[in-house]
């Protein structure tokens, strides 16, 4: 299993464990009372979804990371397409990210 489809996997499990929120206004709540330990971004995502999760993020020190298309992540979540997913553990945000930065070094080469 390549680290792409891990990632998919992976927000799986945070989404069955009740560790993922999903949608654009569940996403917003999240990281605005300060529960979002990850923000993933799809990458046909809106602009004014971009500017608000980037500039939030930012401002919170919370990572953001821009994978896959809204289609893919919901799949992954067993919903409908989602333009952004917030993970509020920080060992699955941890892990995540971790096969993220593997995954576009790889997909760089």
């Amino acid at each position: 299993m390549n680290e792409e489809a891990r990632i998919y996997s992976m927000l799986g499990l945070a989404q069955n464990g009740g560790n993922a929120v999903s949608g654009t206004e569940g996403c917003k709540v999240a990281v605005l009372k300060n529960k979002a330990r990850l923000v993933i971004l799809s990458r046909d995502s809106g602009t004014n979804t971009k500017k608000f999760f980037t500039d939030k993020c930012k401002h919170r020190n919370i990572r953001l990371l821009i994978f896959g298309d809204r289609q893919a992540l919901g799949n992954a979540l067993g919903k409908g397409a989602r333009t952004v997913v917030v993970i509020t553990d920080q060992g699955i945000a941890d892990a995540i990210s971790k096969l993220y930065y593997r995954f576009s070094n790889n997909s760089a080469n």
